[in-house]
């Protein structure tokens, strides 16, 4: 019986970590339009930004970390934050290019990412719509067969 519950524990962490990706790139996207709003309508150093930002997980990890200008902190954190390879470049990508032009490079360069971070969304979306499920029901199966294979 622990070797069913086993199988279906490992389904519900894969599960949850497709979950968990859905909730971290709508935080990412929550971000990004922070920015926009902080560039554009107040001109704030982005320093500023990152320390009350608190609400989002990656700005309270950047803001614990010391020692490095924000922007690198906020590519620190993300680095952490962000569970796909592909999405820790993309932000990675994002920072690198903030604070590199006027307000309105700026906003164009926020406008583009959101958009690719549009497009991750809804794949993680719909990625954690058809496999969640699966998982679930693979990793019980596998428990059961186990426990068949065991007798």
């Amino acid at each position: 019986m622990l070797v069913v519950i086993g199988g279906l524990m490992l389904g519900l962490m894969k599960s949850a970590t497709l979950q968990q990706r859905v909730s971290t790139l709508l935080d990412t996207k929550k971000l990004l339009r922070r920015i926009e709003t902080e560039i554009s309508y107040k001109g704030e150093e982005f320093g500023g930004f990152v320390r009350w930002c608190g609400d989002i997980d990656i700005c309270s990890k950047a803001a614990q970390i010391e020692g490095v200008n924000p922007l690198e902190a906020l590519e620190k954190a993300a680095d952490s934050a962000l569970i796909c390879r592909k999405e820790k470049e993309l932000f990675s990508d994002f920072v690198r290019g903030l604070g590199r032009t006027g307000v309105q490079g700026q906003i164009g360069h926020i406008e583009l990412y959101q958009g690719l971070f549009d497009s991750l969304l809804a794949q993680a979306r719909d990625e954690n719509a058809k496999k969640s499920k699966l998982y679930t029901a693979l990793g019980l199966f596998s428990g059961i067969t186990v426990c068949v294979l065991l007798m």
